[in-house]
């Protein structure tokens, strides 16, 4: 199966999935351009006053992205992940993926204001070493 096709049928599958406008891979990243609908069950109570995409729903995208993209593997942990911003409902965001030894850097960028580019989302995950994502 195509990552394109692959992509489509998880994001299609029942939770809070955000929207799939563009897929780019080479060996060096996987770019995923998203669409964050405000219909998000996420967003109810995470915060009345302003709806924020929960970090732990972030981290799990990138784990069940990669398992899709990658194959299955032993996740070992969260080696890092830093917040530096919101991410805000009705919002297209570009995650990026990249292998790095036993496991995935990952980022997700918001566009600012002059359309520049703000990463909000960095981390790393790891896997068993057996599953490695590079190979």
């Amino acid at each position: 199966m195509q990552i394109q096709q692959a992509l489509e049928a998880l994001f299609s599958e029942p939770g809070d999935w955000p929207s799939l406008r563009a897929v780019d891979w080479t060996e060096e990243c996987l770019s995923l351009e998203l669409f964050i609908p405000k219909s998000l069950d996420c967003f109810r109570g995470h915060f009345p006053d302003q709806p924020v995409l929960p970090g732990v729903l972030q981290v799990l995208w990138v784990l069940r992205i990669a398992e899709r993209v990658y194959g299955e593997r032993d996740f070992t942990g969260v080696r890092s992940v830093k917040y530096n911003g919101m991410l805000l409902p009705d919002k297209a965001v570009l995650l990026e993926l990249r292998p790095a030894g036993d496991g995935l850097r990952f980022t997700i960028s918001k566009t600012g204001s002059s359309e520049r580019k703000i990463k909000a989302t960095v981390g790393e995950v790891s896997f068993a070493s057996s599953h490695n994502p590079a190979a």
